[in-house]
């Protein structure tokens, strides 16, 4: 049984690991005899695969790693540039996850650059995605406290993953994003069942990471806060919720959902309106759907208009990151897809996100 089994919450990598198909990148190796060119072409196959892995590899140390949330702290880009590629030679998932987010970022630098995707790379991405998932959720059934630094890096990688993806994702008919949703709650519980090895291992890494961010950013109390939802009152007042529905306006666990959710929000526009670095705030936007209450999660499932309402300004806020390779056009795509889900009587709380973005394509 594995820990989201325990918490007795749906484990997201199961469901993955068993939906997404895979592309081998090579077909496997004849041990039978053969011709020269036979054994010419193979040996080529074998070489093949072994440069893509290396590519991706040495990909993700000079220019993954970068982009990634909070390196512009020198002890967080060492960690995700030096420590996670060589924890990840001792530890299947992470290295799993490695390769793959690096040839996502590897996709779309080509996708950029020119119209062409290299097959090779396609299959790579495809392959080891899936083995990601698979054997990260194999791996938690057994955590020890060698491994446990190594797994909350994989973790983090296959948020961000998750997080990069969304920009992607079909948005005709519309679904809410439920699988990045779904992908941070396994995180999240992740994280809790593992901080306590991880904090007790004086050479943690990933507490390096964790250390190196401020402590508001992973408390509850902290980010649902009063002040915090007070940033964007109008999500939350009385006569938005009447117009939301009587199930909004009368259930005590929805308003507290909302209420939390929008705190959540509110801390980042804080952190903004403080001029916090953009790769400071991207640790935000990448750690904010890990500490959504199950029951807004579940609303955002399915569908409820102010649930969705709110998640656009989340997505508004995200614009601000928008040069970076996993946040991109994203925030348009969701906001204005969200629009057009939104009732007549609700579509005033549409107005800051639209906005927000307006403003921003015109600087």
């Amino acid at each position: 049984m594995n820990n989201c089994h325990r918490h007795n919450v749906p484990c997201e990598y199961d469901r993955l690991a068993e939906t997404e198909k895979v592309l081998p990148v090579i077909s496997s190796v004849s041990n039978s005899p053969g011709s020269g060119s036979e054994l010419t072409s193979t040996t080529t196959s074998t070489l093949r695969f072994g440069i893509w892995e290396m590519r991706a590899l040495h990909h993700f140390t000079i220019a993954t790693a970068r982009t990634l949330p909070g390196t512009h702290d020198p002890r967080v880009l060492e960690c995700w540039s030096i420590h996670a590629p060589r924890l990840a030679l001792d530890y299947e998932p992470l290295l799993n996850a490695l390769i793959a987010i690096s040839a996502l970022h590897m996709l779309h630098t080509t996708s950029t650059d020119s119209n062409h995707i290299e097959p090779g790379l396609l299959a790579l991405r495809t392959t080891y995605l899936d083995a990601a998932l698979r054997t990260h959720r194999q791996m938690l059934d057994q955590p020890s406290p060698q491994t446990v630094d190594a797994a909350c890096f994989t973790s983090c990688l296959i948020l961000i993953d998750a997080f990069a993806m969304l920009q992607d994702r079909k948005l005709e008919p519309y679904e809410p994003p439920i699988r990045w949703l779904r992908i941070a709650q396994a995180s999240r519980y992740v994280f809790q069942t593992l901080y306590p090895m991880v904090r007790a291992n004086p050479n943690s890494s990933f507490m390096e990471i964790i250390g190196s961010a401020s402590t508001s950013m992973y408390t509850p109390s902290a980010l649902f806060s009063e002040s915090n939802a007070q940033k964007l009152p109008h999500l939350i007042q009385q006569s938005c919720l009447d117009t939301a529905g009587a199930d909004d306006s009368h259930d005590p666990d929805i308003h507290d959902a909302y209420q939390k959710t929008t705190g959540c929000i509110g801390s980042i526009v804080s952190a903004v309106e403080a001029g916090e670095p953009i790769m400071a705030l991207c640790r935000r936007l990448m750690t904010f759907a890990c500490f959504l209450p199950t029951k807004y999660t579940d609303l955002v499932e399915a569908g409820t208009p102010h649930a969705l309402a709110i998640l656009a300004h989340f997505f508004a806020l995200s614009v601000r990151a928008k040069d970076l390779w996993w946040v991109g056009n994203m925030p348009d795509r969701e906001v204005y897809a969200i629009r057009d889900q939104i009732p007549s009587s609700l579509q005033h709380l549409m107005d800051g996100p639209v906005h927000s973005l307006q403003t921003r394509d015109a600087q």
